[in-house]
This record gives C-alpha cells, sequence and structure tokens, in this order.
C-alpha cells in the first residue's frame, strides 16, 4: 500500500513519528479514560447488582421476622389463646382453631405451638394438644439429638431464642428447621410461656436461590451468633469457618484468596436483626462480565489503533510526497556543493532556497546596477522602432518605472554636433545629458538618452491629454525644456522636435523628424527650438512634393531605419499620383527623388553598384520606381547599421585600451575616459556595463587585484609599493579591501602562493 523505498528521509521519519505522537497522545488518553469508565461503570454496576440482590434478601427476611414479632404479639394479646382458655371444655376447641388459623394464615411458618409454664409438659399446635415428647417425637419428627434443643426453648424468658433443629423427613434425610421461641406476653420479665414457630430452611433457601442467577457459589444466612441458618449452593463448595471468619469481620464486596482461588465476597448485616447475608463466588465469574467487555474494549480500540496507524502512515506519505517532489526536482536541477546528499529535504530545500535567495539578491543587485544601461537600451529600441509590441512596451516601460499614462508620444533631439570640439561646451554636454535624464512638465512625461553618435541625445515625451491639447502640450513642454537649457548651458543645442504620434511604436517617425530638424538648424544656423512641422513652411517650395517629407527621407536613411525611409517614400509616390501634373513634370519629380536618395548616398559615402542606379533611373512606373527605390533603401540602412556596430566596436577598442594604458594612475577615472573619447561620463558607465557586464568600479577594481596578485607572487616588491604602483594611494584601505575579497591578507597571499609555486617548479 505505501512506499517505504525512501526509508532513508528522516523527514518522513520525522513526519510519520509526529503524526504518531499527535494521534497516539489523544488515543491513548481517550483510550484510558473510556477502559476505566466503562469498566469501573460495569464493575459498579455488577457490585451493585449483587449488593441488591443480598440486600434484598436481608429486606425481605427482617420484613417476614417483623411478621413473626407481630404474630407473637397477637398471639399473647389474644384472649382466646390464654391457659385459662386451653382448660374448659368449650373454649379448649376455639383455642385450637386459633391456633390453625395463625398457622394456615402465615406461609412463612410450617408450625407453631404453644406451651404454657403451669403445665409445662403440654403443648398446643394446629395437630392438636400433646405432650411436648410426643409432639416431638410423632407429630413433627424431631431429631432425638435436637429434642433437648427444642425444649430450651420452652423456657425463653425476655427475648426470642432460636435453634436450628434436625427434623427426619418422609425420604429419609435430614432436614433442618429454624425453631424461634418467643416469651408470653412478648418482651415480658416474668412470661407465663411460650409460642414457638418453625419455619423449614427450605424457606430461607427459596429466598436465596435465585441470588446466584448464572454464577457458580453459594449463598449464606447466619444469626448473630455467626450459626448457619440458611445455605444455597449453586456447584461451589466452600469451607464454612473460611466463610464464617470472613463474614465475621467484612462488609461490603471483598476479595478473599483460598486454595489459590480467589473469591469475591458480598456480606451485608441486618440492623434489625443482625444477622448476616453473605453471597461467595470465584472472582473470576464475578468479573467474568467485566472480562468480557475488557475484552471488546480492547478489540475496539485495536481496530481503531490499526486503521489510526494506517491513516497516519497515509497522511505522513501524502504530505511528505509534495516535498520529495520538490527535493528530488532541485537535486536534478543543481547538485549540491561537494556531492553532499541531504537525508532532511526540508534542509535540502532550505539550502536551495537559501541560494535562490542569495542569487535573487545578488541578481536584483545587478538589476539596480544595469538599470540605466536597461532604460537606455529600452529608450534606444524605441527611437530605432525595433518594438511594435504596445503590451511589451507597456510591460517593459512598468518594470523600468517609467511612466506612459498616454498613448500619444513625440521626440525632442538635443544636439551639439559642431561644437563639442569646445572643451567648455563638452563640460555643458555633460548637463545636457543630466538635464534629459527624466523631466516632466504640466501633463508631459519625457525620458532622455544619449546617442553615441554626432553627440546627440533624444527625449521620448509621452502626454496623457486627449487630441485636442497635444500640439499645445507639445509646443509647452519643448519651450520649457528650452529655457531650462539656456540657463544651465551658455553653449546652446540644437534643439528639433518631431511631431506627435499616436503609440509607441510610431516613435521612431517623431524621431527621425526630430533629428531632421536638427539637420536643417545646423545647415541654418538656428540655436532655436526646431519644430518639425514649421520646415517646409519657411522653405521655398520649388518641388512638386512636401519638403518635410524629403527631410523625413534624407534622416530615415541617414538613421538607417529601412521602415520609415520605405513609408515616407510611399507617402511621397501617392502624393504625387494625386496631383494633376503632366507626365514630364511627373518623370522629372521621380528624377528629383531618385537624386534625393543618391546624393544621402554620397553623404553616407556608401559605395553602391552601377546596376542599382541604372534599375533605378530606367523606371517605367511609380510601382516600379517604389520596388528598386526600396531594394536601394534596405542596402543603404543594412550599411548604416554596419557602421553604427563598427563605430561601436572602435569605440570599445578605444576605450578598454585606454583603460589598459591608465587603470594604474592615480587620477585615473570615469571622467578622463570621457575627455579622452570625447562623450560623457554616463555614456562612459553605461558602455562599459554593456560590454563587461560589470560597473566601471568593478571592472577597474578586478584589473588591478588581478595586477596586484601578479606582482604578489613574481616580483620582490614590498605591499606599499605594489599598492601604489596599481594606482591605489591608501594602503590600508586596499589591504581591508583585499582581505575581505580574499579572505586572506596581500601578504599571507603572497606566502601561500609563492609557495606553491616553488613546490611546482620542484616538480
Amino acid at each position: 500500500m505505501f512506499n517505504w523505498s525512501n526509508k532513508k528521509s528522516r523527514l518522513l521519519y520525522k513526519y510519520l513519528f509526529s503524526y504518531l505522537f499527535v494521534f497516539m497522545l489523544p488515543f491513548v488518553t481517550i483510550s484510558i479514560i473510556l477502559y476505566h469508565i466503562s469498566v469501573g461503570n460495569l464493575e459498579r454496576e455488577i457490585i451493585q447488582s449483587n449488593t441488591d440482590k443480598i440486600n434484598q434478601i436481608r429486606d425481605i427476611t427482617d420484613s417476614r421476622l417483623l411478621e413473626l414479632n407481630h404474630l407473637a404479639t397477637r398471639i399473647s394479646y389474644d384472649d382466646r389463646l390464654t391457659p385459662y382458655m386451653f382448660t374448659q371444655a368449650y373454649y379448649d376447641k376455639q383455642a385450637m382453631e386459633e391456633i390453625v388459623r395463625y398457622t394456615m394464615n402465615n406461609t412463612f411458618i410450617d408450625e407453631l405451638f404453644l406451651n404454657f409454664h403451669e403445665s409445662e409438659e403440654l403443648v398446643y399446635s394446629s395437630k392438636g394438644a400433646s405432650t411436648f415428647q410426643n409432639f416431638a417425637r410423632s407429630t413433627y419428627q424431631v431429631q432425638p439429638n435436637s429434642i433437648e434443643d427444642l425444649a430450651n426453648g420452652l423456657h425463653a424468658q425476655s427475648e426470642p431464642m432460636l435453634q436450628m433443629i434436625d427434623i427426619a423427613s418422609n425420604s429419609g434425610e435430614n432436614k433442618r428447621v429454624m425453631a424461634y421461641s418467643y416469651p408470653l406476653p412478648i418482651h415480658s420479665s416474668s412470661p407465663i410461656g411460650t409460642v414457638t414457630f418453625l419455619i423449614k430452611e427450605t424457606a430461607f433457601s427459596n429466598l436465596i436461590k435465585n441470588t446466584l442467577d448464572e454464577f457458580d457459589g453459594t449463598t449464606f444466612i447466619f444469626d448473630d451468633s455467626f450459626n448457619l441458618l440458611a445455605t444455597n449452593k449453586n456447584g461451589m463448595p466452600i469451607d464454612l469457618d473460611f466463610v464464617k471468619n470472613i463474614a465475621s469481620t467484612e462488609t461490603g464486596i471483598v476479595n478473599e484468596k483460598f486454595e489459590n482461588e480467589q473469591y469475591s465476597f458480598s456480606i451485608v448485616r441486618s440492623q434489625t436483626s443482625n444477622w448476616t447475608f453473605a453471597t461467595v463466588i470465584p472472582t473470576k465469574q464475578f468479573y467474568g462480565k467485566m472480562t468480557s467487555l475488557k475484552q471488546s474494549i480492547f478489540v475496539i480500540l485495536f481496530i481503531l489503533a490499526a486503521v489510526g496507524m494506517i491513516v497516519v502512515c497515509y497522511l505522513s506519505m501524502k504530505h511528505y510526497k509534495p516535498i520529495k517532489n520538490l527535493a528530488h526536482f532541485l537535486r536534478n536541477k543543481e547538485q549540491l556543493e561537494n556531492n553532499r546528499v541531504e537525508n532532511n529535504e526540508i534542509e535540502l530545500i532550505r539550502t536551495k532556497i537559501e541560494s535562490i535567495y542569495e542569487d535573487s539578491q545578488h541578481l536584483k543587485r545587478k538589476i539596480i546596477t544595469h538599470t540605466p544601461l536597461v532604460k537606455a537600451q529600452f529608450l534606444s529600441k524605441l527611437l530605432k522602432g525595433e518594438m511594435r509590441d504596445e503590451q511589451e512596451i507597456g510591460a517593459l516601460a512598468n518594470d523600468l518605472n517609467i511612466t506612459l499614462q498616454g498613448d500619444s508620444f513625440f521626440v525632442i533631439a538635443v544636439s551639439y554636433k559642431g561644437k563639442i570640439k569646445k572643451q567648455e561646451a563638452f563640460r555643458y554636454w555633460e548637463k545636457i545629458v543630466e538635464i534629459i535624464d527624466q523631466i516632466s512638465y504640466q501633463d508631459c512625461y519625457g525620458y532622455g538618452v544619449e546617442l553615441v553618435h554626432d553627440y546627440t541625445a533624444a527625449l521620448i515625451v509621452n502626454t496623457r491629454e486627449g487630441f485636442g491639447n497635444l500640439n499645445d502640450n507639445r509646443q509647452v513642454f519643448a519651450h520649457h525644456l528650452i529655457e531650462i537649457l539656456k540657463e544651465q548651458c551658455l553653449i546652446m543645442p540644437v534643439v528639433g522636435v518631431g511631431r506627435m504620434y499616436k503609440g509607441a511604436h510610431k516613435i521612431n517617425r517623431s524621431f527621425i523628424e526630430a533629428t531632421a530638424s536638427i539637420e536643417n538648424g545646423l545647415l541654418n544656423h538656428q540655436d532655436k527650438g526646431i519644430f518639425f512641422e514649421n520646415l517646409y513652411i519657411e522653405s521655398k517650395e520649388t518641388i512638386w512634393f512636401p519638403e518635410e517629407s524629403r527631410l523625413k527621407l534624407i534622416q530615415s536613411l541617414k538613421q538607417g531605419d529601412h521602415v520609415v525611409a520605405k513609408e515616407t517614400l510611399g507617402e511621397i509616390l501617392s502624393s504625387l499620383v494625386q496631383q494633376d501634373i503632366s507626365n514630364h513634370m511627373l518623370k522629372c519629380t521621380c528624377f528629383d527623388i531618385i537624386n534625393t536618395i543618391l546624393k544621402t548616398i554620397s553623404e553616407l559615402d556608401i559605395r553602391h553598384q552601377t546596376e542599382d542606379v541604372k534599375e533605378l533611373s530606367e523606371f517605367q512606373s511609380l510601382d516600379h520606381l517604389q520596388t528598386s527605390a526600396n531594394l536601394l533603401i534596405d542596402q543603404i540602412c543594412l550599411e548604416v547599421e554596419k557602421r553604427k556596430e563598427s563605430h561601436n566596436y572602435t569605440l570599445r577598442d578605444n576605450i578598454m585600451e585606454y583603460i589598459q594604458k591608465q587603470y594604474k594612475s592615480h587620477d585615473f577615472s570615469l571622467d578622463s575616459i570621457a575627455d579622452h573619447c570625447q562623450i560623457s561620463s554616463s555614456y562612459v558607465s553605461r558602455f562599459i556595463r554593456e560590454q563587461t557586464g560589470v560597473t566601471f568600479t568593478q571592472f577597474v577594481w578586478e584589473l588591478r587585484m588581478q595586477e596586484c596578485k601578479e606582482q604578489l607572487v613574481n616580483t620582490n616588491r614590498t605591499i606599499k609599493e605594489i599598492v601604489m604602483n596599481i594606482g591605489y594611494m591608501d594602503v590600508s584601505n586596499f589591504t581591508r579591501k583585499f582581505r575581505k575579497e580574499e579572505g586572506i591578507t596581500p601578504s599571507q597571499y603572497r606566502k601561500n602562493h609563492q609557495h606553491l609555486t616553488e613546490e611546482q617548479k620542484a616538480l
């Protein structure tokens, strides 16, 4: 039923023993209480039953004796039973009839007779008047050895006299009769005679014969002198003297041992007659019902315990199984250190959770450290149009704590192109990057990212207002940013503002427009904010398609955004179809479009195939022109992307080369790299994290630590000289950081590794 293949698991045993304890503690407690209550109640019932029976015999006997007492009293005061009445010829007959009536009316007595002291030899019974000897020998057949005892009763004085008389029976067996003699009158100090009641022993035997029910035992009735009056045996002989000894000294329920067998005595004593009534039963019978109940209780408790054990085992396995599966899963996913196997799955899971928590904290620290990098990459992808899924954009923005409360966006581009050569302008550029990192005004929220090319930064602005106020919000926010830049920068950058678009996936269109505005501003030497929609208004319309579209096409090609470039080309060609112009003018306009693309290729210094230009110039229709131009656009944008990647590689190599040369310098810092590469320090920091996976400080520390270790092992320089040589001035601070990371001091590290080096050389 149960799988005990995991019997080495301490956790399973803990579960099992815990459930056993939880089950057994109340079970045993309740079982003991139930046992004692049930057995105790039955024991009390048995004792009470036997006591009630023998009390009933006592009460009946007392009532019979009281009847005898009342009968003797009535006889003593009966005028018809006086000595005189028995001597008169007429009245003696009435007296005899009265004796017969007394005898017949009481079923308890077998015979009664009267004797008067004035005629001591005569007795009067229901059989008539006769001499005592004749009555004893012939009428009642008293055994000779008991005649004298019976005669003694005739002399009873103030108190009744009880005697046991043996009589002969028709079957030849001796029977016993109880002779109860009362003085007449009763309780008189000078009695005139006696009345004797003869009661057969069977009268008492009949009273006590049902006392034992199904038990084997004996019932006894003793008088006040502990003479046996009556007994009823039910298949169990016992020594009479032993019973007398117990009955004379004890009352209630008594357990005594006789001849290696335990007996239970139920003894009561009459307060009326002072007689003693006792039943003697073997204890094993007396508690037979109780033993049966005990066995039944034990069987029931055993069954309950067995069921409980099965349930305990089932629950233990059921609750252990998920933990076992989890522990098995964790073991399979990752081996414990030093291949150590934990028998306690909870300890294993705890170890794993601690490891996961530590990894999580480490990852969290890394995420916090890399958040600016991830944020910059996220914003850069939005500017490039590489993210199209609105749900994905919203989820990433939420993770980066970027507020996207509306679905309308525009881009502001800020550029120092052509001005960064001045050293003071570079310092202002650092401020600009810091200003546009995150800025909000009224209902607009802007997040900036620095672009490595041409010292340009872009600010993606999100607004939550409806379409009615979008342009107003855009202009207010742009002018607010321009005012901030004027306050912070003596050398004013060029600011271009793209149009508003609905949806984050169209941010790249506004970015192209913003950079196109900057290009126009640089050509016209403008230092104020330039809105893209104002470009074609300021330009003379010398062509048959919008100037803004031409600028957007050029800038999308320069940015390598083939999606916007193709989209803009399609818009231009669609506008030409809608215009009513002659074929030769349409063809000239198309050649102007081709010339725009070729001029952009020339500006970008991209080599092109003559066949592509030939195919482009020999178009037969606008659709043919669009197809050929799209192929050329794909080639141009692909080349632009390759150049960007190449520029990144060149920048990376330049930064890494500079770090390798200068990391030992005391004045080496992030700013020195930024000055050398003519980029902002924030971009350098982000670029290093992107390329190495660690922060600038961590990267430099690792380089210096590695150099320190090499010099410790391979040179004889002092610790101070080595620390100074790798760019640290504070020796104690470096030693403390070294010990925290390696667990030992630099001198101990040198000693340990030089010893290992010598051993390796010896081998």
